[in-house]
C-alpha cells in the first residue's frame, strides 16, 4: 500500500510538471511578433434574423507584450457567391498571451452602423495552426454564439503593406449577345494607394472587357479574370461569364425604289443593309429587294445602318438609316439616276407624306444673266444660245418625290450654281415648320457617281432651304433654312 501511494504520488507530480511545462509552452508559443499580421476567412452576419455568410479580416497593426492590441477589420457583404468590401471598422482588444483568448471591439466605422460599435468579436488564436476561430457578440452579449467567424493567418507584422486579396461581386454571370454588365472590384487591405487594376478575358470572342466593363459578343463562355498589383504582387479574381444568343427586337422598315428621271417604280432593285453610317464595303447584315410595285420590307435590329440601293444601268445609291422603330408607311424610300455622261449633274429629291409639295430650284449662269429652273412649264428648261442646259425631268405635288433637276455645266458658261428647295405647301407663312420636319433629302449624282447627300435642318423653321452651291466644279454645302415670300427670283 505505501508503495502505492508513493508510487501515485510519484505520478502527480509528473503530470503536474507536464502541465506546468505545457503552459510554459503556450506562454512562450504565442508572442507578439505571432498575432500581429492579417487574419482573413469566413464570419456568418446577420440581417435582423437573417443569418448570412462574409468575409472578415483583421489587420492586427500592433500588439504588445501584455497582449494589448489595435488595428483594422474589414466587413465584406457577399453578392451572388462572391464579395465585396462594404466597410472598414478600427478596433482595440487583448489576446491572454498564455491562453490564446482574443476579444476585441470594433468602432468608428465610416457609415456608424451603431450594432456594430457595440459588438465584440471573441475567440482563440491558436499560434501554431496560425488560426482565429470564435463568436461575434452583439450588445456585450456573450451568450449569442450563432454568429461564427474562422479566420487563417495569411501574412506576418513584415507584409502589412502588401496586396491579399482582390475580390468581385459576381463569380458568374450571364449576359445576353449584344448586350453590357459591370464588374465592381475591391481589395484588402483597402487603405492601399496605388494599387493598379488590369483585366482580362480568356475568349474576347465570346466576352470582352474593358475597365470591368463585360460585353456579350456571342453565344458561349468566358472566364473574365481581374487582377490587382501592388509593389510588384499580384492577386486575382474571377467570373466565369455565360453570353447567351437572346432574343433581338427587330423593326420593320419599308420603302419605294422609283426612277429619279420619270418617277415610275423600280421593280427588282437590289437593297443591302450594312451596320454603321457610311459603311460601303463591310459584310451585309440584310438583304432584300423591291417587288412589282417598287417596294421592300424588311426586318432590322435597332442601330445604324447604311443602305445601299443598287440596279443594273443605274448609278449605285447610299443612305444612312437610324433604325428605332416600325416604320410601315414605305416613306423610306429611294430613287435611282440612270448613268450619265461624265461631266453633267442630276439632283434628286425625296421627303415624306408633309408638306404635299416641296419644289426644286436651281439657278445657274448663261452668257448673259442666269437661269431658274422651277416648276412652271415655262422655266422646266433652260438654254444658253442654243445650248440645253438644264431641265425639271419630275415635278412632284403629291408628297414623296422624286424631284429631279439635270444640268449640263460644260454647255454654259463658268460661275456659280445654287440649289434651293422651297415649300410651296407653306409658300405664305412666316412661322411654319413643316419643312424641317419633312425629312427631305437631296442626292447629287455626277456622271456615274453618287458625289453628296444632304438632309433638311430639323432645328429651325422656314419655308426656303438652300441646300449648295457649285463653284468652280466644286459643291459647297450651305445647308440653312429661313423664310421668303419671293421663291420667283432666288439669286
Amino acid at each position: 500500500m505505501k508503495r502505492w501511494k508513493k508510487l501515485r504520488l510519484i505520478l502527480l507530480t509528473m503530470v503536474c510538471a507536464i502541465a506546468l511545462f505545457g503552459m510554459q509552452a503556450q506562454a512562450k508559443a504565442i508572442s507578439a511578433s505571432q498575432v500581429t499580421g492579417i487574419w482573413d476567412g469566413q464570419y456568418t452576419g446577420s440581417y435582423g434574423h437573417t443569418l448570412t455568410k462574409r468575409h472578415l479580416t483583421f489587420v492586427i497593426s500592433k500588439c504588445s507584450s501584455a497582449g494589448l492590441c489595435s488595428g483594422t477589420v474589414y466587413i465584406s457583404e457577399i453578392s451572388g457567391s462572391s464579395y465585396q468590401v462594404n466597410g472598414s471598422y478600427t478596433f482595440t482588444g487583448t489576446v491572454n498571451m498564455s491562453s490564446g483568448t482574443f476579444r476585441a471591439k470594433p468602432g468608428s466605422w465610416k457609415k456608424k452602423i451603431s450594432n456594430f460599435e457595440k459588438s465584440y468579436f471573441s475567440g482563440t488564436l491558436n499560434a501554431s495552426a496560425k488560426t482565429l476561430k470564435g463568436y461575434r457578440l452583439d450588445n456585450f452579449n456573450d451568450t449569442r454564439t450563432n454568429m461564427a467567424f474562422s479566420l487563417k493567418r495569411i501574412s506576418s507584422s513584415k507584409s502589412l503593406n502588401q496586396i491579399t486579396f482582390v475580390a468581385l461581386n459576381k463569380s458568374s454571370a450571364s449576359v445576353k449577345k449584344g448586350s453590357s454588365f459591370t464588374l465592381k472590384y475591391s481589395y484588402m487591405p483597402s487603405s492601399l494607394k496605388g494599387v493598379k487594376i488590369t483585366w482580362s478575358s480568356s475568349n474576347s470572342a465570346v466576352a470582352k472587357v474593358s475597365g470591368g466593363k463585360v460585353t456579350g459578343k456571342k453565344a458561349g463562355t468566358a472566364t473574365i479574370t481581374c487582377k490587382a498589383t501592388y509593389r510588384g504582387k499580384s492577386v486575382k479574381a474571377t467570373c466565369k461569364v455565360t453570353v447567351t444568343a437572346g432574343t433581338t427586337a427587330t423593326y420593320t422598315q419599308t420603302g419605294t425604289i422609283t426612277n429619279a428621271t420619270d418617277g415610275k417604280v423600280l421593280k427588282s432593285a437590289t437593297i443591302n443593309f450594312r451596320k454603321g453610317y457610311n459603311n460601303k464595303s463591310g459584310s451585309i447584315y440584310k438583304k432584300t429587294t423591291s417587288n412589282s410595285k417598287g417596294r421592300y420590307s424588311v426586318k432590322l435590329a435597332k442601330g445604324q445602318y447604311t443602305m445601299q440601293v443598287k440596279k443594273s444601268g443605274y448609278i449605285t445609291s447610299y443612305y444612312n438609316l437610324n433604325c428605332t422603330k416600325n416604320n410601315t408607311s414605305y416613306s423610306n424610300n429611294s430613287s435611282l439616276s440612270k448613268t450619265m455622261a461624265s461631266g453633267t449633274y442630276r439632283i434628286v429629291l425625296t421627303w415624306g407624306a408633309t408638306p404635299r409639295d416641296l419644289d426644286s430650284h436651281l439657278t445657274g449662269p448663261l452668257s448673259s444673266g442666269r437661269f431658274h429652273i422651277y416648276f412652271p412649264s415655262s422655266n422646266r428648261n433652260a438654254y444658253n444660245n442654243s445650248n440645253h442646259v438644264a431641265n425639271l425631268d419630275v415635278d412632284d405635288t403629291t408628297s414623296y418625290g422624286p424631284e429631279t433637276v439635270t444640268f449640263y455645266p460644260s454647255r454654259t458658261a463658268s460661275g456659280t450654281y445654287r440649289y434651293y428647295v422651297h415649300d410651296y405647301t407653306n409658300r405664305n407663312s412666316s412661322s411654319t415648320s413643316y419643312l424641317a420636319k419633312s425629312g427631305a433629302k437631296v442626292v447629287v449624282y455626277k456622271g456615274s457617281k453618287q458625289v453628296a447627300t444632304y438632309k433638311v435642318p430639323t432645328s429651325k423653321g422656314g419655308n426656303l432651304w438652300h441646300v449648295f452651291d457649285i463653284v468652280n466644279g466644286s459643291i459647297k454645302k450651305v445647308n440653312t433654312v429661313g423664310y421668303t415670300s419671293d421663291y420667283r427670283n432666288l439669286p
